[in-house]
């Protein structure tokens, strides 16, 4: 699915955003019976998505690009502290100086490949505390 969005959400919304098709395609399978999955290869497009909120998480691939990811990623906390994020990255970045920059500013980091398992339980606990702190801002607010 592409990027699309409509103001009138009842599914969590997760935004791909990576230049490989196959996994964008895979990501969505995987995750398309529980959330709205929206994906783009386009750094505009995605700022955009972020900044207007109408995702509830993202997950960036850096593998194309370490320095194109790490500046999407600045960009993104610039306009959205909130939005978990969910990254993957090329097993040559452990440990790396990168490394530690892309992880000050992402909830999570996977390197490629990355299980299943892993990916959906990042995603379930990372959104359901963005739900719990959610819900504590409206019951107070």
């Amino acid at each position: 699915m592409t990027l699309g969005m409509s103001r009138e959400r009842t599914k969590t919304t997760i935004l791909v955003y990576t230049g490989d098709n196959d996994l964008a395609k895979s990501l969505t399978l995987l995750l398309q019976d529980q959330y709205v999955v929206q994906s783009t290869s386009r750094l505009v497009r995605a700022l955009e998505a972020v900044e207007s909120h109408d995702v509830d998480l993202l997950i960036a691939d850096l593998g194309i690009s370490l320095d194109r990811g790490l500046e999407f990623l600045t960009k993104v906390r610039q306009k959205n502290l909130k939005i978990p994020i969910i990254a993957f990255g090329p097993c040559q970045l452990r440990s790396s100086r990168v490394e530690g920059e892309i992880l000050a500013k992402v909830d999570r980091l996977f390197h490629m490949p990355a299980s299943v398992e892993e990916i959906t339980q990042a995603i379930s606990s990372l959104l359901g505390v963005r739900r719990r702190s959610t819900k504590l801002v409206h019951t107070h607010g």
